[in-house]
């Protein structure tokens, strides 16, 4: 648990840490560019506040309280990781390509659902690693699945281009403390899978064909029964 909350916590202070250093060259620059920092404290306090929101998501679900389920435009959610993405891209000379189509909403607790898409294209950047830099290509892709016995659901999946995942280890991917990397704890697809569950859905593994890793999870789609409005998600902020 101390190692998924330290990962967690690492990517709003990376970001935290990018923004000052932006300030701090906006500052210097003749003339200083006020703009720009504006641009880049909004930028701290908004990770400053996920970072305290992670903490306070992480002891919800430690206390198995109930997910706060509202309505989240995806593609504007996904707009607002984008900062924490381009870091996690940069890593390891990744690029992130995000096919969302436009209007798909979800019913999801927000930082729940944020947490398991940094954990899950974090994982995928990582797998990538080893592979030419032409291949190194993260997609996150939304679908439409229909209706079934639950109701309208979403398909969210992360998919990378990395070596994939060996057919032995497949089936202990999601176990609580199984993990292949010397770091690690094996608690982040655990936490995932939980939070999924959570939401009435489920997160898969699919091998890619061409090589890499799929990691699919499907969630509630936003019907007019469920109300128009949609919970304000903050648009990313160029660092």
């Amino acid at each position: 648990m101390a190692s998924t909350l330290s990962h967690e916590l690492n990517q709003p202070l990376a970001a935290i840490t990018s923004y000052a250093t932006a300030c701090e060259n906006f500052v210097d620059a003749r003339p200083p560019r006020s703009e720009p920092v504006r641009q880049a404290l909004r930028g701290i306090r908004t990770q400053a506040e996920r970072a305290g929101q992670v903490i306070r998501s992480v002891q919800s679900f430690l206390r198995r309280r109930a997910v706060d389920r509202s309505g989240l435009d995806l593609a504007a959610l996904i707009r607002g990781l984008e900062p924490l993405l381009r870091l996690q891209a940069a890593r390891t000379g990744a690029r992130v390509v995000v096919e969302v189509p436009p209007g798909t909403a979800v019913l999801a607790d927000r930082i729940m659902l944020e947490q398991v898409l940094l954990n899950l294209t974090r994982n995928g950047f990582e797998a990538m690693a080893e592979v030419p830099m032409a291949d190194r290509v993260l997609q996150v892709v939304a679908r439409p699945l229909g209706h079934d016995e639950r109701g309208e659901r979403v398909e969210v999946a992360v998919v990378d281009r990395g070596r994939g995942v060996p057919a032995e280890v497949a089936p202990q991917l999601f176990a609580a403390f199984f993990t292949t990397k010397s770091e690690g704890m094996g608690l982040g697809l655990s936490l995932c899978r939980s939070v999924i569950e959570q939401h009435g859905g489920h997160l898969q593994y699919r091998p890619r064909d061409g090589g890499g890793s799929i990691f699919a999870f499907d969630l509630p789609r936003l019907s007019e029964a469920d109300g128009p409005r949609l919970e304000p998600t903050l648009p990313g902020i160029a660092p």
